[in-house]
């Protein structure tokens, strides 16, 4: 099955964006270690486009960060981070502090 492009809302932007996408539920599709699945079939999909194969590699990544927790004031917090897929910003998905175990998620 070959990968197409798809509209996509993000909620932080409140935008629709175009993302690779699968031809048969027309969900996403990630990659996992050398190939990619669709996130609702679960099924592989072909992804040969230059424009779709640069789309991963620009939103690809994760960083960590060690912030001040707002329950202890310690700065233990370990958040991490992934790319917003419209601004390509960096938005916090998780966090766990290292002192108090105080954790969030978004």
């Amino acid at each position: 099955m070959k990968a197409r492009w798809i509209d996509e809302y993000d909620m932080h932007t409140d935008s629709i964006y175009k993302c690779p996408g699968c031809e048969k539920c027309y969900a996403p599709v990630f990659p996992e270690v050398d190939r990619y699945l669709c996130v609702s079939c679960g099924e592989e999909v072909d992804v040969t486009d230059p424009e779709m194969i640069k789309y991963f590699e620009d939103r690809a990544g994760t960083k960590t960060e060690m912030r001040l927790c707002i329950n202890c004031g310690e700065k233990t917090l370990e958040t991490h981070y992934h790319r917003n897929p419209v601004t390509l910003e960096w938005e916090a998905m998780w966090g766990e502090c290292k002192k108090c175990g105080m954790r969030f998620i978004v």
